[in-house]
């Protein structure tokens, strides 16, 4: 096994949703169907309208496993389901009351939501977040590489992935790399 890159998971909302932070508790709340109004999370007074990815994807496995699992919830039954891709993000960018959980590589045109703490503090998924991991729903990225010899052209991407173009490809990709982060010093002067 090997990790090629890092994603996260995100919650997205419509560009002109006023809403900017979720807490973990809310976003479970929102997917479990106990949170229906917009207007319990400091929006317009509108039911919410959640998308996720189907089960049966990777995105929709994670979102079930890293949001519900923690929380002991299920997933609302009136829920739109997606498969894998872009559409999910497409819909919701749309609908300005609508809530969505996608891949931080497939935001398109909607709007990112931060996640917030207990401590109220609200943290997005930017890279050096992803890569320090203190982003709570970061997600590796993983190379299976079985037990028996590799055809010529897995082992080129092999070798690839070693080259210093890889991070490039994975950065414009939407994902983050594995290079080290400069954290800035959190006084000027410390």
């Amino acid at each position: 096994v090997r990790v090629i890159s890092l994603d996260a998971l995100v919650p997205v909302v419509a560009p002109s949703n006023p809403v900017r932070a979720l807490s973990m508790s809310e976003l479970a709340g929102i997917l479990t169907g106990e949170i229906v109004n917009w207007q319990e999370l400091g929006g317009p007074d509108a039911p919410v309208a959640v998308h996720v990815h189907a089960a049966g994807t990777g995105l929709g496995q994670a979102t079930e496993d890293r949001i519900l699992k923690p929380a002991s919830a299920v997933l609302a039954e009136t829920v739109t389901h997606h498969p894998a891709g872009p559409g999910l993000a497409q819909a919701v960018a749309a609908d300005p009351f609508a809530l969505g959980v996608t891949s931080r590589a497939e935001v398109g045109d909607a709007r990112e939501a931060a996640i917030r703490g207990e401590c109220g503090f609200a943290l997005r998924a930017t890279r050096q977040a992803i890569s320090t991991e203190d982003y709570p729903l970061t997600a590796p990225l993983f190379l299976y590489l079985p037990a028996r010899p590799f055809p010529k052209l897995f082992r080129e991407f092999l070798s690839y992935l070693n080259q210093t173009p890889a991070p490039l490809v994975i950065l414009r990709a939407g994902f983050v790399d594995q290079a080290p982060v400069e954290i800035p010093p959190a006084h000027p002067g410390a």
